[in-house]
């Protein structure tokens, strides 16, 4: 989920995978796959970086665990082969 701040002030809380197109003319204009457009007041370079935060957090959450001597493992199998 995105945060945004409306013209009005008013903030909200928007699905991030909705955001098809953001654009500044001269406002910020988040343009969804549904077809709605939302004018915000953050920039076109926080939207990007909110949606980029916004989908990190996604792939963090689905990222495999991997033990915590699996690295220092696979390392030493380097070192070894070298």
């Amino acid at each position: 989920m995105v945060e945004v701040t409306r013209l009005n002030g008013q903030s909200m809380v928007l699905n991030g995978d909705l955001i098809e197109r953001i654009e500044a003319i001269p406002d910020t204009i988040l343009s969804l796959t549904n077809g709605r457009k939302i004018f915000v007041r953050e920039s076109v370079r926080e939207m990007v970086q909110r949606f980029l935060t916004y989908r990190r957090s996604l792939l963090i959450a689905v990222e495999p665990k991997a033990p915590a001597s699996a690295g220092a493992t696979v390392q030493h199998e380097l070192t070894e082969a070298v």
